[in-house]
């Protein structure tokens, strides 16, 4: 599918570059030295852009920031962790106000749903020609080129909405779905094959309710896209057991207390949730770094929130979130999906935990665009 962007001016084109730079450096292709510079050149480029439109903010935008960073600060002087941890303070602020910039100010939005959806495409597109280039691919967890098979199934459960959502025919967006699934299922990651199965379930409600609401009502297409949903599930859990055999194990042991990885995360649950448990309000201090290598992590960024900011600081860095779902009835639902989709994605992912790390960039955009909007 061949999308037409138009770009409205110059910043319009530094965001979608934006956008290609966060998902291409997270692939196993790109040395993590290029890695290392694509992050320096992207907060280079929002920075300018911050600069450029003279902070021009609304006032509760400012308020929250002001609560962000004084408590995001506070927190890192009392721990002791201020050398650590400062550079990642000063990319969430950078970060978010060039997202609320970029969202409001550049007036993207007839962009962000052709953009999304192409990018969207092209993480598909990536992942199918990783077969031909790649001969173990197809061992173990489906990964693309990406070095971590989480990170494939995130991204496309990230865009898939906005695929749904688009102008695009029934038919195409039948053929997206299925290969989505198909790649989503193989990568092994259950959170992101629940959000992708929940937002189908969203869409396939919002697409009924006219037909509730006895208005009129095109059920042939929804009943074409609800066939092949299901055709798509029992064809990868039926026809695709040879090479998915290992994904089914993963899946089947889930709740096994012998599997490692799953006993090895309840364990990381466990200690984040004690730690938490026994301080409340202002948490143990905020390390981004350990989240990586802590045999403590659990895998999900409101439990490490809480552990790592108290009460208190996980109210104000997801006050965005209050936000928008006090403005719940004013919502659009495609609104209200991409927000449920990116929240769902955080309840077993710590992937919002810092500002530019494996799909942080697109969830915090989808959120502070919408809460500020």
């Amino acid at each position: 599918m061949i999308l037409k962007l138009k770009f409205v001016n110059f910043s319009s084109l530094l965001f979608s570059v934006i956008v290609i730079l966060n998902i291409v450096q997270y692939m196993w292709i790109i040395p993590s030295t290029y890695s290392f510079l694509i992050k320096i050149f992207t907060v280079t480029i929002m920075a300018f852009e911050i600069i450029k439109y003279r902070l021009n903010f609304s006032s509760v935008f400012i308020v929250y920031m002001f609560m962000f960073v004084s408590i995001f600060l506070l927190n890192i002087l009392i721990f002791d962790s201020f050398s650590d941890n400062f550079l990642y303070l000063l990319l969430f602020v950078i970060t978010y106000m060039y997202i609320y910039l970029t969202s409001h100010k550049h007036k993207l939005k007839n962009v962000d749903l052709k953009l999304f959806e192409l990018m969207y495409d092209f993480v598909l597109l990536t992942s199918l020609l990783s077969i031909f280039f790649h001969e173990s691919v197809l061992g173990g967890r489906f990964r693309g080129f990406f070095s971590n098979p989480n990170t494939l199934g995130l991204l496309l459960a990230i865009f898939y909405p906005f695929v749904l959502f688009s102008k695009s025919s029934i038919y195409s967006k039948i053929f997206l779905g299925v290969f989505g699934l198909v790649f989503i299922f193989l990568t092994g990651s259950r959170n992101s094959l629940f959000a992708f199965i929940l937002v189908n379930i969203l869409f396939i409600l919002y697409k009924l309710k006219p037909y509730f609401a006895n208005k009129s009502f095109k059920i042939r297409p929804m009943i074409i896209f609800f066939i092949f949903f299901i055709f798509t599930v029992a064809y990868i859990f039926f026809i695709f057991i040879p090479i998915g055999k290992g994904v089914l194990q993963r899946f089947d042991n889930s709740l096994s207390s012998t599997n490692y990885l799953m006993s090895s995360r309840i364990v990381g649950f466990k200690i984040s949730f004690e730690q938490f448990i026994n301080n409340p309000l202002f948490g143990i201090g905020y390390n981004a770094k350990s989240i990586e290598t802590s045999p403590t992590a659990s895998a999900s960024t409101y439990l490490e929130f809480l552990k790592s900011l108290g009460i208190i600081g996980t109210i104000v860095i997801l006050f965005p979130v209050f936000i928008i779902f006090y403005r719940l009835k004013k919502l659009s639902f495609m609104n209200f999906t991409v927000v449920l989709d990116v929240l769902s994605l955080a309840i077993a992912e710590s992937y919002m935990y810092t500002p530019l790390g494996i799909g942080a960039f697109f969830a915090w955009y989808i959120i502070i665009s919408i809460a500020f909007g």
